[in-house]
Formats: C-alpha cells, sequence, structure tokens
C-alpha cells in the first residue's frame, strides 16, 4: 500500500507537468481555449464544445487521434460512411478550430453518402447537410478563406461533376429548398443582397468565392500568413491549410469565373424543363428531371444527364421506355409544371460577366494564368451566340460556323457545354450520332471490324474517328518470378500489325480520307486516299508499336453539297505472321 501512494506521489505531479508544460501551451490548445467560455460559443454547440473542453481539457489530442485512425479504419478498410458522420461530430466538439474537420464532414455526406444513395430526395439531404456543415465551420471560423472556399466550390461541383451537363435532380431539389417557407437554407447559405426569387449553386457560390478571396487579401495585409504546420509566418501570396493544400488567390478567381461560366450555360440550356413524377410501377415511384420535350400528340421525352427516357399514354396505361430501349409499363404519370425556364438575355448577361473576369484575372495573375487568354476568347464568342440566339435551319448553320472553330481551338476548355450545344445543332441540321467530332480533341472511338455510318453535315464539315492497337499485356515469367501485367520490361515483343481502315461512298459525294499516327507525342501523317466510287476503298500500312491512330474524313471538295453526303466506315486489325 505505502508503495501505491509513493507511485502515486510521483506520477500525479509527471502528469500534471506534461499537461501544464507541454499540452496547454501548444498551438491548437491556445487557439481552442476561447471555446471553454460559454460567452464565445454558439448556442446549439454549447453543451457538447463546452463539456469537451473544460472536462478532457488537453487530453483532447489524444483522444482525438484515436477518433481520426477509427475514422480512417471505418473510410478505407470497411467503407462504413454513415458511422463516420457519428465520429466526426465527435471530433467537430472535440477540435471546432480545425478547418479539415469541417470539410472532412462535408466531404464525406456530399459525395461518399450522397453518392451511394438512390433516392433523390435522400441524396440531397445528404448534400444539404454537407453545405449546412461548412456553413457551420465559417461560424466557428469567420476568417478562415479555406472554409468559404470549400462551400462555394461544392455548390458549384455538384451541379457540374458531368461535364457538358448539369445534375437537374439537385439543381431542382436546390430550388424546391428555397422555396419551402419553412426551410430557412436560403437565409443560411445566401450572402447577397436578399431576393425573392431562388437561386442557382453558381449564384450562391459567388459570394462565397469572393468573401475567402477578401478574407485572403486581409490575412496577408494585417498579420501575414502563418504555416499551420510550423507555427511560422512566411511572406507568400497564397494560404496553406493544415494538410499542406496551397489555395491561390488565382484558384479563387478561376472558380469565380467557372461560376459566372456555368450560370451563363444553365440559363442557355434551361428552357422547357420540367419534372416528370410517379414513374413506374403501382410499387415504385420514380422522379425524373430533365428537358421535356412532345415527340406527338401522347408522347414526350424527358432529356437528363446525357439520357432520354420517353412516356407514351395508351388507352390501357402508360408505357415508359428507358434510355436503353427497354420498355415498361407506368403507373399514374404526372407532369410538374415547368420549374425553370431559361433566358438567352440572361445567358448573354453571364457571358458577358464571365468574358469581364477572364480579362481581369488575364491581367491581375500574368503570365500565370495565361490560359485565360482561350477562356476569353472563346466566352466572347458565346456572348455573340446568347445575344444572336439562333431559331431557323439557317441560322443554326451560320451559329455553327462561327462557334465550330471556337470550339476546336478551346479542346476541352468549353467543359463540354459548347460541345453539347454543337452537337444537338449538327444533329438537327443532319448530322450523325458521332457528332461533334470535328476537332482533334473531339475525335471519336470506333471498334474495329464494326460498320459505321456517317453524314458529312453541313456542307464543310470534318469527321475524325480513332483506333487504338493495343500492346500485349499478358504477365511474363522470369527466371521462375511471373511479373504483374503493365510493366513496361515485361511485356512481351510487339509484332507487326497491319491496320487498315476501310471507307465507301453511301452518297454522291465525293471524300478525301487521312490516316494520322502518333510518333513521340505528335501526330503525323501517314497516307491519305480518294473516294470517288461507291467502293470500299482502304487506307493501310504496317506498325510495329502500340498506339492511337486517327482517321479524318471529309468531302474532296469542302463546298460540295450533295443530296446525300453520307459513308460508311469500318477498321481491322491483324498481326503479321513471321
Amino acid at each position: 500500500m505505502k508503495r501505491m501512494w509513493i507511485a502515486l506521489a510521483v506520477l500525479v505531479p509527471m502528469l500534471l507537468g506534461v499537461q501544464h508544460f507541454g499540452l496547454e501551451r501548444t498551438r491548437e490548445k491556445q487557439a481552442e481555449d476561447r471555446f471553454t467560455r460559454i460567452a464565445d460559443v454558439k448556442a446549439t454547440r454549447i453543451l457538447p464544445q463546452y463539456i469537451a473542453s473544460l472536462f478532457m481539457g488537453s487530453f483532447r489530442a489524444i483522444i482525438v487521434d484515436i477518433l481520426w485512425v477509427q475514422l480512417r479504419r471505418l473510410r478505407e478498410e470497411e467503407h462504413r460512411f454513415f458511422e463516420m458522420v457519428e465520429i466526426m461530430d465527435m471530433i467537430g466538439s472535440l477540435q471546432p478550430r480545425n478547418p479539415e474537420v469541417w470539410v472532412h464532414q462535408a466531404w464525406n455526406a456530399a459525395y461518399n453518402i450522397a453518392n451511394h444513395v438512390r433516392d433523390k430526395d435522400e441524396q440531397w439531404t445528404w448534400i444539404r447537410y454537407a453545405l449546412e456543415k461548412l456553413k457551420e465551420g465559417t461560424d466557428q471560423m469567420p476568417g478562415d478563406p479555406y472554409l468559404k472556399f470549400e462551400l462555394g466550390r461544392t455548390l458549384v461541383h455538384k451541379a457540374t461533376w458531368r461535364e457538358g451537363f448539369f445534375a437537374d435532380a439537385y439543381m431542382a431539389s436546390l430550388e424546391r429548398e428555397q422555396l419551402d417557407p419553412k426551410s430557412g437554407f436560403k437565409s443560411r447559405i445566401w450572402r447577397g443582397e436578399k431576393t425573392d426569387r431562388p437561386l442557382s449553386p453558381f449564384e450562391l457560390a459567388i459570394p462565397w468565392f469572393e468573401q475567402a478571396l477578401d478574407d485572403l487579401a486581409k490575412a496577408r495585409k494585417e498579420k501575414g500568413w502563418q504555416n499551420p504546420m510550423t507555427g511560422q509566418m512566411e511572406d507568400k501570396d497564397w494560404w496553406t491549410t493544415q494538410v499542406g493544400l496551397n489555395i491561390h488567390p488565382s484558384t479563387i478567381d478561376g472558380n469565380i469565373y467557372l461560376a459566372k461560366y456555368f450560370q451563363a450555360w444553365w440559363e442557355w440550356t434551361t428552357l422547357d424543363r420540367a419534372e416528370v413524377i410517379g414513374v413506374g410501377s403501382d410499387k415504385v415511384t420514380q422522379s425524373h428531371v430533365g428537358r421535356l420535350v412532345q415527340d406527338g400528340g401522347s408522347s414526350w421525352s424527358i432529356h437528363t444527364g446525357g439520357k432520354s427516357i420517353g412516356f407514351r399514354k395508351r388507352p390501357d396505361g402508360w408505357i415508359v421506355t428507358s434510355a436503353t430501349g427497354a420498355e415498361s409499363r407506368a403507373g399514374d404519370v404526372r407532369f410538374q409544371k415547368e420549374w425553370k425556364r431559361g433566358r438567352p438575355e440572361e445567358a448573354a448577361r453571364w457571358f458577358r460577366a464571365a468574358a469581364e473576369h477572364a480579362r481581369r484575372v488575364l491581367d491581375r495573375y500574368q503570365p500565370r494564368m495565361l490560359i485565360y487568354k482561350d477562356y476569353l476568347a472563346l466566352t466572347e464568342k458565346l456572348v455573340v451566340m446568347a445575344e444572336n440566339p439562333a431559331r431557323t435551319l439557317e441560322e443554326k448553320e451560320r451559329m455553327l460556323a462561327l462557334l465550330s472553330p471556337a470550339l476546336e481551338a478551346s479542346g476541352l476548355k468549353d467543359y463540354n457545354y459548347l460541345y453539347e450545344e454543337l452537337s444537338a445543332i449538327k444533329k438537327e441540321l443532319g448530322g450523325d450520332a458521332f457528332e461533334f467530332n470535328d476537332g482533334l480533341e473531339q475525335v471519336k472511338p470506333v471498334d474495329f471490324e464494326r460498320v459505321y455510318s456517317a453524314t458529312l453535315v453541313p456542307a464543310g464539315d470534318v469527321d475524325q474517328y480513332f483506333g487504338v492497337v493495343r500492346a500485349p499485356d499478358e504477365p511474363v515469367s522470369h527466371e521462375g518470378h511471373a511479373h504483374e501485367p503493365g510493366e513496361e520490361h515485361d511485356r512481351p515483343a510487339f509484332p507487326p500489325h497491319r491496320v487498315g481502315f476501310q471507307v465507301k461512298k453511301d452518297g454522291d459525294v465525293d471524300l478525301k480520307v487521312e490516316l494520322w499516327t502518333f510518333k513521340k507525342r505528335l501526330l503525323q501523317p501517314w497516307g491519305s486516299i480518294e473516294v470517288r466510287g461507291n467502293r470500299w476503298e482502304e487506307i493501310e500500312g504496317i506498325t510495329d508499336t502500340a498506339g492511337h491512330f486517327v482517321l479524318r474524313v471529309q468531302a474532296l471538295d469542302p463546298a460540295a453539297r450533295g443530296q446525300k453526303p453520307a459513308y460508311l466506315l469500318r477498321w481491322s486489325l491483324g498481326e503479321i505472321a513471321r
């Protein structure tokens, strides 16, 4: 018994010394000391934060470490995302001054959980939870630009994660949430002037990006930058987060440009959007949001996310045609009133705003942001498009001639929105299913031995395709050791292959066909032929390396306007016997 008291007499002073001279003096502990004062804590967080700070004291660090280890195990090993929410809430009470806590909570909810549930309403519940967690984090750390940047970025990315399309269900849910008088969501998220109309995620995001930019400038002007990992003051023009992520002002400015650019496309492409509810059997109810088109007196289709779903009313009920072409009987089908109407004049206003912002970014950050020369040139062309909406086929053909070079020059900088717009125009003018494939960045893949049908519409159209000659990937055994596929030294020697592309006229326009291949990462010509008769003509070559081959088809006379400017295409690949 005496020995136990002696041990305690030694141990207790040691622990108190560790707490006072070690843990109590850490930067994190000193930063979080204010959370032990009830007056400084948000009302909804008083109990968990005050208890965690007062009773756990400096030993919070040990508990937090254990919780982070448990969180990593749930995420990476077991994928138990719902349980992660509870642990993140606990960590948030213990580390309210750690922005990564709020960012991690939001990411888990908006992506890990929302992407794993199928019900659209439940998806929105988790996305809303993520946005409100980030907002709560900005309340805890009002001067932190990282959280504001993440809030804006999440709003935008959840709407545009699939390039060329908008996440219609998310956009509709966000709009309904703002129209719900009991929600209060809009008043918590919106940071601009008061307005009664529902706002898009892009409009909601822009003020958060702008405030993050102001916070960066204010922090540097007043106290300079503090590296959160070292605690040292540094002279630099970017913000470093606790996990080492650098946020430069140009990054935030670039996101403001994108938000304006996406808002312009949203205004341009949302004409005739509606919601279809009650689709499915009597036991299953589904909801689809997209562009509604009446195909006939009793037939409709809704286009969403690059897919088309058809609805046909018959005397004995509804028939629903899925995106794959499968038909099924449906219960009641109801078309909700249109919830968003595109406004060309608003699209023009937002394209002008995006162009002005691109010019400002270019001027402010030269030569670092020279890519904004391309953004500026592209967006100025889109201003012309929105100010002069094409309605007739002749107007659409002129618009196509104006914007096609802009798309080819921009590569992938249009985020596929201009690509989808021009694809729709070309198909309306008589183009084939491959459109738009005029530029090298829009080249389309073709499988060998399959016959494809295509057209050269309108006059001057150019079609580009690519085929892939793949390298062998079977594992090779060396001295009894079998290596995994993919290791360069494990690949068998590549045997020579004959590559042949065949083209046949299917109309009255003569063709010029060119074959290109990549050598040392540069596209170089391999050969060309003319196709004048209605028989298969072939362009071929021998290759001893794997890679991509690009086929370019155009009219021999670019100004030719035939009655049927069509052709057939196929390609073959064969190993040459030695």
